[in-house]
């Protein structure tokens, strides 16, 4: 694959991402999220951004793969913390 497809098919995929987030807010509605999933949320997509801003742009690859890790273990924190809270009968769905 050549170099230069690299960054535009991250931005489709990462756009691809955030438009998957918007439509399960929009469809699980307000009432499934809570505030710390939010938090994690963020944290892993400014991890993900950083992660590729630094590998592409600045061509740092060590620093763009440790930054690139962060965002693994931020989604997999925030889905620990969610599983957690649901199974301590704090959430209303099953």
């Amino acid at each position: 694959m050549a170099t230069s497809l690299i960054l535009p098919i991250g931005f489709v995929s990462f756009l691809f991402i955030l438009i998957g987030i918007y439509i399960s807010v929009r469809d699980g509605g307000k009432k499934n999220l809570h505030v710390f999933d939010f938090f994690f949320l963020g944290a892993t997509v400014l991890a993900f951004v950083l992660a590729n801003y630094l590998w592409f742009l600045l061509n740092d690859k060590q620093t763009g793969i440790l930054v690139g890790i962060w965002a693994v273990g931020n989604a997999t924190l925030g889905l620990y913390f969610r599983i957690m809270f649901s199974k301590a009968g704090n959430d209303d769905f099953q």
